[in-house]
């Protein structure tokens, strides 16, 4: 469900103006190669079984940092929060 997440985000990212779009698509890489190359090694060594809030405090703070009347789709933007609050629950 974390991947469905994080793609969404990132997919619904590129219809917003390049500011916001390339900061938040770039937060998502960043957090998913974060995931993959720090955090699943420690999962394989049993010695992690949550993802640190640090990985998840940089995405929030992208997100809060974005003009939202820069977006011209409400309901796009509003649907990428609600995946972000989604992906953040299930990775918190």
């Amino acid at each position: 469900m974390e991947a469905s997440e994080s793609l969404d985000i990132f997919h619904t990212a590129a219809t917003f103006p390049e500011s916001p779009r390339k900061i938040i698509q770039q937060g998502v890489k960043d957090y998913l190669a974060a995931v993959y190359n720090d955090e699943m090694p420690k999962w394989q060594r049993e010695t992690l079984s949550f993802i640190p809030a640090g990985l998840t405090t940089s995405l929030r703070m992208l997100f809060a940092q974005v003009d939202a009347s820069s977006i011209p789709n409400r309901e796009l933007y509003g649907e990428s929060l609600r995946c972000l609050n989604n992906w953040l629950s299930i990775a918190e």
